[in-house]
């Protein structure tokens, strides 16, 4: 593989067209405190920044190893939308991306550190929860949703596990490389893509193809989750058989459920799109069902309503939230762990034109931590007010062999 060391000067435009030079960031800038979880290709870290603006500045920062998904495009494709998407976003309920930058060895992903953990680690504990401690969660996952959809990205990827909280309480939507960006009006894509318990019927039938109710229909099966701690159609006997059942899309809804609660689930959860809560006028039809009644919308959004968990922090470093499978790890990097084949695969790889470009303007930088003192004169680096735009065939993603 070619070297794409994250070396040279970053730049930023501002509004008026200007560079300014934002300084090098590499991992000589970091220092790492923690493994906060592990995934197939990579680890993410609990990180400090060392040097430079925003010394001392706590961040999560994901590690992808390059050895690791070269040789699969769609591994690839799951990389760059994650990084797509996250530059494109500013919303108070997902999570916020500072840095991306690379070595020849690795990608990085630089990103808030939330210190209360995922909210699938509060479920292990309270196992279901309150109607009113769940409606103060769907409300802030119904803004992110609002907002993905309202830039025409569809998330895809809705579970306990892609919601981190912050260290008040506050909901961080997390993992985006299997959104599907650029679904404006009308489009539809037919990949099975997600976690199946939370997938779609459309999604698992990919016939005629999906958009955005997609994600109204996960919102229902999340709502299940919170209220019941199980899933409507989840199934010992393996993933076929739940694919099985949400096509019947028959459920029972537990009679300690509230009214309203029930009939919020039961209008997510209704196999006909068009008939769909959401599907005509998206989050505006979740927000005026009756179980968000008495919400005040504004106050979602402005962080206003007091969380129902806050996070016991000892120090600003404190990782109690998080597991200790992964936390009681020591904090390096696993070296590349690739047979004498692989190898050899990836050094063929590497001579491709394709190659060259694999991770081409991945790197970026937060305008908020940008210098404007100096500028730039490096013209290479596409670190701005957006990202590249991937072509429609790089955000056709699979289903990933981790994390479901």
């Amino acid at each position: 593989m070619p070297s794409c060391d994250f070396s040279h000067k970053m730049k930023v435009e501002d509004d008026e067209g200007g560079t300014h030079l934002t300084g090098n960031v590499s991992m000589d800038d970091f220092e790492l405190l923690k493994v906060l979880g592990k995934g197939a290709y990579g680890k993410v870290f609990q990180a400090r920044k060392i040097r430079g603006q925003h010394q001392g500045q706590l961040y999560a920062l994901k590690s992808v190893n390059k050895s690791r998904i070269a040789s699969s495009q769609t591994d690839i494709r799951h990389t760059k939308a994650e990084r797509d998407v996250l530059v494109r976003t500013d919303h108070p309920f997902i999570v916020k991306l500072f840095f991306a930058f690379e070595t020849n060895k690795r990608l990085y992903l630089v990103q808030e550190f939330c210190r209360g953990g995922e909210l699938f680690r509060r479920m292990e504990v309270e196992r279901m929860m309150l109607e009113e401690h769940a409606r103060f969660y769907l409300s802030q996952i119904v803004c992110a949703l609002e907002y993905l959809h309202s830039i025409d990205i569809v998330y895809r990827d809705l579970k306990t596990e892609n919601v981190m909280l912050d260290e008040a309480g506050h909901v961080k939507l997390i993992d985006f490389g299997l959104s599907k960006l650029h679904m404006n009006e009308g489009a539809l894509t037919n990949t099975f893509c997600g976690t199946v318990e939370y997938m779609a019927p459309e999604v698992v039938t990919r016939s005629p193809g999906y958009s955005k109710p997609a994600d109204w229909w996960s919102f229902g099966i999340f709502t299940f989750d919170l209220l019941t701690g199980r899933s409507p159609f989840h199934s010992n006997r393996g993933k076929q058989e739940t694919k099985e059942r949400i096509l019947r899309g028959k459920f029972h809804t537990p009679a300690f459920l509230t009214p309203s609660a029930q009939d919020l689930i039961r209008r997510l959860l209704r196999r006909p799109v068009e008939r769909r809560l959401g599907s005509k006028e998206g989050a505006i039809e979740i927000k005026s069902h009756e179980f968000f009644n008495g919400t005040c919308w504004d106050r979602v959004l402005k962080r206003d309503y007091e969380p129902p968990f806050v996070p016991s922090l000892s120090s600003a470093d404190d990782v109690s939230n998080f597991d200790t499978r992964f936390t009681s790890k020591s904090p390096r990097e696993s070296d590349d762990i690739s047979s004498s084949r692989n190898r050899e695969n990836n050094a063929q790889v590497a001579d491709t034109e394709a190659e060259q470009y694999m991770f081409k303007d991945f790197d970026y930088i937060s305008p908020e931590l940008v210098s404007t003192d100096k500028l730039s004169t490096q013209p290479n680096t596409d670190i701005s007010n957006g990202a590249s735009n991937l072509p429609e065939d790089l955000q056709d993603l699979r289903i990933r062999g981790y994390g479901d």
